[in-house]
């Protein structure tokens, strides 16, 4: 569904909106089965979509934290939640909220 909102709302010329499903069609899947993919999607309920974006964002962060993991052996779970912080977050934010954050950036300085 497309939908147009006036330019008298917005003060600019005119806004179309793809309401439903993303207007792109990825390069390695055919026209029929990426209509076949967006009607199984708007089939589901808000709350059955957003418990699978859910789960993917923890199968994300999980593996996010196995790769450090994987990087550093000889880290702590303190030490993993501090690398995903500096990630996230860069080094003078995560510094300015967990103090602990600057002893390891300087341990893995002098490394």
């Amino acid at each position: 569904m497309i939908v147009s909102v006036p330019a008298t709302r917005l003060g600019a010329t005119k806004l179309t909106v793809m309401a439903r499903n993303p207007p792109a069609l990825p390069a390695d899947t055919s026209r029929e089965a990426w209509q076949i993919q967006m009607e199984a999607i708007s089939r589901r309920t808000v709350a059955d979509r957003l418990a699978e974006w859910e789960a993917l964002n923890r199968m994300g962060v999980q593996m996010e934290a196995d790769s450090v993991r994987r990087l550093h052996p000889e880290f702590s779970e303190r030490e993993v939640f501090l690398t995903l912080v500096r990630r996230r977050y860069g080094d003078e934010l995560a510094c300015e909220i967990w103090p602990d954050v600057k002893a390891l950036v300087e341990r893995q300085a002098a490394h």
